[in-house]
């Protein structure tokens, strides 16, 4: 079976990438003005800096819920049974802590190791595509 890797939307890599390198990437929460977005989904980087740096609307994200991670994790287990998925920094965020209890509720069915990359943003990207990279060795799942 394959070794999957996780991401959160903190990562920014681009589109092509993430196709290039099987990643799956769980999207943080952006409120902008009293409404919801989806980082990468519903809100591009372009749309939150129109809307945050031209507009003057006040921002704020939270993480990926346990929820979020729990059914992207079960999704993958479909397929394989070795997950590594890497984070933005648990000093920056809550996404390490929801990622770790999804990961519990696996216990037994798939191995995930959840890993803090004590960075963020373009460092993040940088450590997610070098995993991937290392993939086929399993240097990274062992």
């Amino acid at each position: 079976m394959t070794v999957r890797i996780v991401t959160d939307s903190t990562a920014h890599l681009a589109p092509d990438v993430v196709r290039a390198l099987n990643i799956s990437i769980v999207p943080h929460h952006i409120l902008i003005d009293g409404r919801e977005y989806l980082d990468g989904v519903d809100l591009t980087e372009n749309d939150f800096s129109c809307l945050v740096y031209e507009h003057g609307q006040d921002a704020s994200t939270q993480p990926p819920t346990v929820e979020e991670f729990y059914a992207v994790y079960r999704d993958l287990n479909q397929d394989s049974s070795e997950i590594v998925s890497i984070h933005v920094s648990e000093v920056l965020s809550d996404t390490v802590e929801n990622a770790r209890q999804a990961a519990g509720m696996l216990l037994g069915r798939c191995k995930t190791v959840v890993i803090d990359s004590q960075t963020l943003s373009m460092g993040l990207g940088i450590l997610v595509e070098d995993c991937c990279s290392r993939r086929g060795s399993r240097a990274v799942a062992g």
